[in-house]
């Protein structure tokens, strides 16, 4: 049998823990205490076992079955709404100028990285060629 057929399998859980490794989003895993046809128990281990880059999060859903239609409606929408994230004041920002940039340029005789040039060759810019 295919491993993508078995959840079960060693295989299939390899690829899930790399599929859900290379994710750049929170995972939120939700499962159904009722499930007939992915055990419960290999989900949990599947979130506790998965080190991702971003949080991962596991809720069960008291009476819900594998697709989540059957049991209370009410417990599932809380459980739901539970993963939006708080509300955030949405402000608009420059951005900030990398520290490596210098301050401020200037074209003064002055600037101590600015070579000198001799007056004659800035009088006669082609004298120095010829």
């Amino acid at each position: 049998m295919p491993s993508w057929r078995s959840p079960t399998s060693p295989t299939s859980c390899t690829a899930c823990h790399t599929a859900l490794r290379n994710l750049k989003v929170p995972v939120h895993v939700v499962h159904g205490d009722q499930d007939d046809f992915a055990p419960i128990k290999l989900a949990e281990k599947l979130v506790a076992e998965t080190r991702t880059r971003r949080p991962m999060r596991f809720e069960r859903v008291a009476g819900a079955n594998h697709f989540l239609n059957d049991g209370p409606a009410e417990d599932l929408l809380a459980t739901l709404e539970g993963f939006i994230p708080p509300r955030r004041d949405f402000r608009l920002r420059w951005p900030k100028w990398p520290a490596a940039w210098p301050k401020r340029m200037t074209l003064s005789r002055s600037n101590p990285r600015r070579p000198r040039v001799p007056e004659e060759s800035r009088q006669f810019p082609l004298a120095r060629a010829i």
